[in-house]
């Protein structure tokens, strides 16, 4: 603690020292002019004089005492910012977190937005060290749960995205080359991929000269209507 401590027993003793003319254990200048707390400390267990502070568990109440008439001797006070300061250092902090999160990777948004908060940590501990106290704790829940929740929606969104593609791709590919795709997407390389297959030609007879004469919308339907009849036979 910041305050000068001097246990009992040794002002007891200098006093009955001076008394006898001898030299105190005690200087009684150290006392002069001064304003003068008596009470137990944080181990003196039988007074139960303690109570929890951010400073200390146990902190002895006399010391409470002497730090509350220390800050008003020197006018020092701890400030609280108003709700609107709070409203805008919170806004700021979540657009910074949320622009991270839709324009960075993931694991490059997750480190950006835990240094954030640390930057933010800096900041709020610089204030509390100049007697200012902005919001902390409601910042870092607001952003924890930001950062999860996104990520939380980012998964069922790919998820869903990843549904419509390969019931979409599925229409052109068969249901086990589908499967193969999914599976060993990663695997996939332009330079292929050996295997034995049996392959069918098949043309339709005077093709060119039809879809000449048909639009692009009718060629489509008309293969489609033909593939979906051989299909099953082949």
């Amino acid at each position: 603690y910041s305050h000068k401590e001097c246990s009992a027993i040794d002002v007891l003793l200098s006093s009955r020292e001076i008394k006898a003319g001898k030299t105190p254990t005690l200087d009684p200048d150290l006392f002069r002019d001064k304003i003068v707390f008596v009470g137990g400390n944080a181990s003196a267990q039988s007074l139960k004089d303690k109570i929890s502070t951010p400073v200390s568990k146990d902190h002895a109440g006399v010391y409470i005492q002497a730090t509350a008439l220390n800050n008003y001797l020197e006018n020092s006070f701890m400030t609280k910012a108003n709700i609107s300061t709070n409203i805008i250092i919170t806004a700021i902090i979540i657009l910074a977190s949320f622009l991270i999160i839709c324009f960075v990777p993931p694991v490059t948004a997750i480190t950006l937005n835990f240094m954030l908060l640390i930057i933010y940590a800096c900041i709020y501990l610089f204030n509390i060290d100049h007697n200012f106290i902005i919001n902390y704790i409601t910042v870092l829940l607001i952003e924890i749960l930001l950062v999860a929740f996104s990520y939380i929606y980012q998964f069922f969104i790919e998820g869903e995205k990843k549904d419509k593609m390969q019931k979409a791709v599925g229409k052109y590919l068969s249901a086990d080359v589908m499967q193969r795709v999914v599976k060993d997407g990663d695997e996939i390389t332009l330079g292929g991929k050996k295997t034995d297959a049996t392959i069918m030609f098949i043309d339709i007879r005077r093709f060119t000269t039809i879809s000449e004469n048909m639009s692009a919308d009718d060629v489509s339907n008309l293969l489609n209507e033909y593939f979906t009849t051989i299909y099953p036979i082949i």
